[in-house]
């Protein structure tokens, strides 16, 4: 536990500053710094002390490139979708069917 505190003091501002540098927004620069070190956490008992440094650096790379990545993917969805309409929501998809129900029953009548 303390090897790992000692990493992470370490490490994290350089490596928050690498994300940043790669994304260009602060906060998603903390998020996956935060991440990176949750990572190595979990990959402790694998981890060889003398690369953990790459290590962290091409967790942080990977995690960045998939968030950006994601948040493209999030841009070309919403831009399809357009960006003044809602999105469907279980209660306005059951609103409308409801509706179309409605209206053909006034159609038949």
């Amino acid at each position: 536990m303390a090897e790992y505190k000692g990493l992470f003091d370490q490490f994290f501002k350089p490596i928050r500053n690498y994300i940043y540098y790669r994304c260009g927004d602060p906060d998603m620069a903390e998020d996956i710094a935060q991440d990176v070190f949750l990572k190595l956490w979990e990959m402790r008992s694998r981890i060889d002390r003398r690369t953990v440094k790459a290590y962290l650096y091409t967790i942080a790379l990977h995690m960045t490139i998939n968030q950006i990545k994601r948040r493209q993917l999030h841009f070309r969805f919403v831009k399809t979708k357009g960006e003044d309409k809602e999105f469907d929501t279980p209660e306005k998809l059951a609103e409308m069917d409801q509706y179309h129900l409605r209206l053909q029953e006034v159609i038949n009548s």
